[in-house]
């Protein structure tokens, strides 16, 4: 085995023996420290001598960049200033994969500023994962190593493949050629007096995942290249805030006041990193998709990929994913149920959030329908409660609008203690329905009170019930925008805001498929609870639920108007039902506020 002394004297051969720059290379050298672009079209593109890269016309030819690529560069490093003035010192760019977004903005920035610095230059590349940033690292020290203008560096550390660790030079044995530490006018100078001034610096770059990034650290550079890992490994909602949170707390405070912050990637969810940086006024964001105008057929990168190679691109990997990784849609938005559009359309912070009272009702003088649903969750994970009003019906509709008045995580609690908040919520809220998922069974022989009715989930069911509520929140959606594909919008319903909250994040769960994922959020738990109080609303009639017959009658004297139990006061609210195919009049019936008896209203 090759040891680290042994490959050292080694590099120090190679270098010896290293043939001097010829003057067109000096000059090459001289324009690409100046210039990003530049440095991109001599110096760069020597790293990929020898390689083929099939165009858009279907030949092949060698490395080649497009305007996109010149636009990058002018952008994050300006026109003709070198690499520690930069016009931008924070930026984030969104771009499609086999782009070079990672050839140019990660490895190729990095590597120019370790070219044309003049002094020591340190930079850490973060991606989602540790191997996925060093194998970024590992192909920027290829490129190093096999580049014909970096003959004169010498690699501190031949033995790691993914760390850059090199001594900067441009000279061969006693001849330097360029030192950017001084101003042009002094080199001129010292040119014509013959020579430069000898010249090295330290160019250093580590690999490190996002989401072990700790503060500490100040390189000059720091890079943050796909961090939301990639549409075939998708992260879920809990690690999305995380890395928010990691990149607020961690990343912003590393790289020194002169530094430099980069980041560059494609979205996966609509409040991810990527688009919290658009209201960061310390940043330049822009968004690049793959193509520019469906219409015209315009794309971003037409020599390599023109729009009929982009179509077939997109017939081989399915439409979802071509949104996500070319047209920079969020993963999230591509396949998850309901819209975050038309979610965020729901949302109210000033909605009231009332809270049961021991020995009290919910305060409904209106007499209001109440409706409500609960997503019952394995006693190790999360069961949700929500609960809506439904306010009175608009002209020419026969439901209201649902307003939510109550939601609820119950977590880590045991079915036992389930059952009494459910019995408490019912008897405070007096729901007219309260359906729950009674898939597994979990609360029967509990205690719970009758008028909770359980329900077992099937495929075709379930579908149908979340198209109930996937209505609602479209009909929400065209009455706050006006946008839509349904101008006669029914009622809608309006959900506790903001929107970066547990319960949204878990509406969001919820596949197309109807599958979830499960994560610290739970497992669309929201969606479920929610969707159950939805249906409960729309189907059958609007009478509540009173429970079992025992329930009714035990204790009770029936018949005609008499007192239904000893201490009732016969204090009676009248209900109508209407006819399901609207050829009879109304049913009436009435009800006993104290036990919850009722009858038939004579006609």
């Amino acid at each position: 085995m090759t040891t680290k002394q042994q490959l050292t004297k080694r590099e120090a051969e190679r270098v010896r023996l290293s043939e001097p720059f010829t003057n067109e290379e000096i000059n090459i050298i001289k324009a690409a420290q100046q210039d990003f672009w530049t440095f991109l079209n001599t110096v760069y593109a020597a790293s990929f001598e020898g390689e083929s890269f099939l165009y858009a016309d279907g030949n092949f030819g060698p490395f080649k960049l497009g305007s996109i690529h010149e636009y990058w560069a002018h952008r994050i490093a300006g026109v003709n200033r070198p690499g520690g003035d930069p016009p931008y010192r924070r930026w984030r760019i969104m771009a499609p994969r086999l782009h070079l977004k990672s050839t140019v903005l990660g490895r190729g920035y990095i590597f120019w500023r370790f070219f044309s610095d003049g002094k020591d230059v340190d930079a850490l590349y973060f991606g989602f994962k540790k191997p996925l940033a060093e194998e970024h690292v590992t192909f920027l020290k290829e490129d190093i190593e096999k580049n014909p203008y970096c003959r004169f560096w010498v690699d501190n550390n031949p033995t790691a493949t993914s760390i850059v660790d090199a001594t900067v030079s441009f000279r061969e044995a006693g001849k330097d050629v360029v030192d950017m530490s001084v101003g042009e006018k002094a080199r001129e100078e010292k040119k014509e007096k013959g020579g430069l001034t000898r010249k090295t610096w330290r160019a250093q770059c580590e690999a490190e995942g996002i989401l072990a990034a700790t503060r500490g650290r100040h390189p000059k550079i720091v890079m943050c290249d796909d961090i939301l890992s990639d549409f075939a490994n998708p992260i879920d909602s809990v690690e999305v805030v995380r890395i928010n949170d990691i990149f607020g707390r961690s990343i912003k405070s590393l790289p020194t006041m002169d530094g430099v912050l980069g980041v560059v990637g494609t979205p996966q969810a609509p409040n991810d990193i990527l688009h919290k940086l658009e209201n960061d006024l310390t940043f330049w964001c822009a968004k690049f998709p793959a193509v520019q105008d469906y219409a015209t057929e315009n794309v971003l990168w037409p020599e390599m990929y023109s729009y009929k190679r982009l179509m077939t691109i997109k017939n081989s990997i399915t439409e979802a994913a071509f949104l996500v990784e070319y047209q920079l849609h969020p993963r999230e938005s591509i396949d998850q149920f309901l819209r975050t559009e038309a979610i965020v359309a729901c949302l109210n912070e000033g909605l009231k959030r009332f809270v049961p009272v021991e020995g009290e009702k919910f305060d409904n003088p209106d007499k209001l329908n109440v409706w409500g649903g609960m997503d019952v969750g394995k006693q190790v994970h999360p069961s949700h409660v929500s609960i809506f009003v439904e306010v009175p019906p608009e002209k020419g509709q026969d439901q209201g609008w649902l307003v939510q008045i109550y939601e609820e995580w119950l977590d880590h609690m045991n079915y036992n203690e389930q059952v009494e908040l459910l019995n408490n919520l019912i008897r405070y809220f007096d729901p007219i329905r309260f359906y729950f998922d009674n898939t597994r069974s979990e609360l029967e022989d509990r205690g719970l009170t009758k008028r909770a009715t359980g329900f077992k989930f099937k495929k075709n069911v379930k579908g149908s019930m979340a198209t109930l509520l996937e209505k609602r929140i479209n009909n929400t959606f065209y009455h706050s925008t006006g946008e839509g594909e349904d101008p006669a919008a029914g009622p809608g319903i309006v959900l506790y805001g903001p929107e970066d909250t547990r319960q949204v994040r878990s509406m969001k769960q919820m596949h197309k498929d109807l599958t979830a994922s499960e994560n610290e959020d739970g497992h669309a738990d929201a969606f479920i609870s929610t969707m159950l109080a939805v249906y409960g609303c729309e189907s059958g009639p609007r009478i509540a639920n009173l429970g079992s017959a025992q329930d009714i009658f035990g204790g009770q004297r029936v018949g005609g108007n008499k007192l239904h139990r000893l201490s009732c006061k016969g204090d009676m609210e009248t209900f109508s039902i209407p006819d399901p195919l609207g050829l009879r009049p109304d049913t009436k019936k009435q009800k006993c506020r104290d036990c919850g008896f009722w009858m038939d209203v004579p006609t």
